[in-house]
């Protein structure tokens, strides 16, 4: 009998570089940023996402972007990186609260 189903398998075979990427699609940055933003060529962010969208078998950003946070790595990933910007400030932990941890007016 197989273990569950591993809905994050797939995110794993991205390189490093592909996760960058897929990380600055899920935050909204369009190729153009992305490419000014990893001093990289358009093209060569072009042909990240289609390694990305091949991988994931997803037909778009959109799509890739919907698995990313569906599954949880889009989360997941950010987590980390508070994590990671935690360690490089010296153990400064980062709390932010969550969706439901919120207080609304009642209005």
């Amino acid at each position: 009998m197989n273990g569950p189903p591993n809905y994050l398998a797939p995110f794993e075979t991205l390189t490093p570089r592909q996760r960058q990427v897929l990380r600055l699609l899920a935050r909204g940055l369009p190729p153009n940023n992305i490419a000014t933003t990893t001093f990289v060529s358009v093209a060569t962010i072009r042909s990240h996402i289609v390694g990305i969208l091949s991988k994931l078998d997803v037909e778009s950003v959109v799509a890739a972007v919907a698995l990313a946070y569906r599954t949880g790595w889009a989360e997941a990933d950010l987590v980390l990186a508070v994590e990671k910007v935690g360690e490089d400030l010296g153990g400064l932990v980062l709390a932010v609260p969550s969706a439901g941890s919120i207080d609304t007016p009642d209005h």
